[in-house]
């Protein structure tokens, strides 16, 4: 098919379209279109700014006696000084460490692990 073709095929539909709208009783041609319902919420993503974590909530460092690496990262903090936070506040093993965390105010707090034997009696 020649370019000529394709320019008569294409000038030919537009005019067809024309027509009928015009015998619709429309005096002008009007395209909708409308977005995919994924697309229909801003998101971060689509915003050129940058966005900053919410400091207002606690940030939790140790989970069941592990550390969390990767908020060690995302937050630069330092294994030593967790360590040292751990030990400032009278735990020896990370193991008896159920949560521990940072709160709003950049003091790190730590809530035990339970162990039943601890409050049975003997």
């Amino acid at each position: 098919m020649s370019w000529i073709e394709i320019t008569y095929r294409v000038l030919f539909s537009f005019v067809v379209l024309l027509i009928m709208t015009r015998l619709m009783g429309k005096e002008h041609m009007e395209l909708t279109v409308l977005k995919k319902p994924k697309f229909d919420y801003v998101t971060n993503k689509d915003m050129p700014i940058s966005v900053k974590q919410n400091r207002n909530l606690p940030v939790q460092i140790i989970n069941n006696g592990k550390i969390i690496e990767s908020v060690m990262t995302e937050y630069n903090l330092d294994i030593n000084w967790v360590h040292s936070e751990v030990k400032r506040l009278g735990y020896k093993d990370m193991k008896d460490i159920f949560y521990a965390g940072i709160n709003s105010q950049g003091q790190f707090f730590i809530v035990p692990l339970f162990k039943e034997n601890r409050y049975q009696n003997h």
